[in-house]
């Protein structure tokens, strides 16, 4: 089961890595935005295991159940981060 787990979250980690590189290939500040995540993503994975899951989930739900909630919940952070600065930094015209 680890070992798919950790599958997965190298999968994450290459489609972030494949959005960055046509990121650059459209622009250079929207390639400059999706570097956040690949600096943020496994940070955030790692935190996700202390802020989001908590004992009686990891007592009380599968381990695929409790690595989806990491997934999910390190997912949404990056994309509500990715959202933040896209709004505050890119959104306005110069």
């Amino acid at each position: 089961m680890k070992f798919i787990c950790n599958f997965l979250l190298v999968l994450n980690y290459i489609v972030y890595i494949i959005a960055d590189v046509s990121a650059w290939a459209t622009d250079v500040k929207y390639g400059l935005l999706l570097l956040l995540p690949l600096i943020v993503f496994p940070i955030v994975v790692k935190l996700a295991h202390k802020f989001a899951v908590s004992q009686a989930d990891k007592f009380f739900k599968s381990e695929w159940n409790v690595f989806l909630k990491k997934l999910e919940w390190g997912n949404s952070v990056i994309v509500a981060i990715v959202a933040l600065f896209y709004w505050l930094f890119l959104s306005k015209p110069n």
